[in-house]
């Protein structure tokens, strides 16, 4: 890994060569790609023990397994920073679709995939946190969530950016304190996130967030379940539901678009289903046709299901392959 003073700047065109990279200087990760037109630029640099990734890429995956975890010599926090495009991250059976001004942090020491669509461009950090207890009762008790890139997250995203330029020092001194920094910034948003959810967990508004989350899973592939429907069927007006979702960067038709992909995504992935018809799959999601999830399919991850299917599959097969 380079200091901040000589940041290491790469360009891929092969995802073998990703792989690779990001084990020598950053987290070591199983990739797959996406599309076959595959380009990914990155740049890495550190300070102190923080390592940063700025990433520009073509869509992508990368999972963080247990093979991979069982390497770590201490636990790590990771955050990502959505500049464009959009990055879904799955962790312990939850999901999140990050988008472009908003952020994500989770937690490194437990299996992980991150997946990016067309055009994604990112930021991605890692701090050591060793086994602090508050850190670890945080990360424990959270799950991937997408948030908008505000107040102390805004300030930490302006300090890498600040970091990129080659303006601070790269002693041992300075280094510390701008890990220093960076980490009492992020366990203040990793704080009020935590209050915030408790506050949320208090009332009348997360009842209703998660029976209508709930509901959704239920019913994904009912094809007629629309916010009207959802609303009905949880005996609020459509008002109450849109207000039940302020604030949380998400809204019900969002809610309802998001599961039937996230099904749809297992689907394509799960080996036992590869030979099934993208059209069955669409309809078992919700979709009511097979061109409707081609359009948001695209629109969110620059390929068609059939292509991400092929690669996915084929990228599978070849990690098991040289892995042995």
């Amino acid at each position: 890994m380079t200091n901040n003073d000589g940041m290491a700047c790469k360009a891929f065109t092969d995802i073998g060569k990703v792989h690779e990279t990001l084990e020598e200087v950053f987290l070591p990760m199983s990739m797959s790609a996406l599309d076959s037109q595959f380009q990914t630029s990155a740049k890495f640099w550190q300070m102190g023990t923080l390592r940063i990734a700025s990433v520009s890429t073509t869509p992508m995956r990368a999972i963080r397994g247990k093979h991979e975890i069982s390497f770590l010599e201490t636990d790590y926090c990771k955050v990502l920073f959505q500049i464009a495009g959009t990055s879904m991250i799955e962790q312990g059976g939850n999901s999140a679709i990050v988008s472009a001004g908003e952020f994500s942090v989770y937690d490194a020491a437990r299996p992980y995939s991150l997946t990016s669509g067309k055009n994604s461009r990112f930021i991605s950090l890692i701090l050591p946190i060793g086994h602090a207890v508050e850190w670890r009762q945080l990360l424990e008790n959270s799950r991937p969530v997408a948030l908008p890139t505000q107040g102390l997250a805004h300030l930490i995203l302006q300090s890498v950016l600040y970091l990129s330029t080659g303006a601070v020092g790269t002693d041992p001194h300075s280094a510390h304190g701008v890990q220093a920094s960076i980490t009492a910034l992020l366990l203040g948003e990793l704080r009020q996130h935590a209050q915030a959810v408790r506050r949320r967990d208090s009332g009348h508004r997360c009842v209703l967030l998660d029976a209508a989350e709930r509901y959704v899973v239920q019913n994904i592939a009912d094809s007629e379940l629309t916010v009207g429907s959802l609303a009905q069927s949880l005996h609020v007006s459509r008002r109450t539901l849109f207000n039940a979702f302020s604030g949380t960067g998400q809204t019900p038709y969002g809610t309802i678009l998001d599961a039937r992909i996230e099904t749809f995504v297992r689907m394509l992935e799960d080996p036992a289903q590869r030979n099934r018809s993208i059209t069955e799959m669409a309809i078992e999601a919700g979709f009511s046709e097979a061109s409707q999830i081609n359009r948001h399919f695209k629109k969110r991850f620059g390929a068609t299901p059939t292509a991400y299917r092929e690669f996915y599959h084929s990228a599978t097969s070849f990690t098991r392959t040289t892995s042995r």
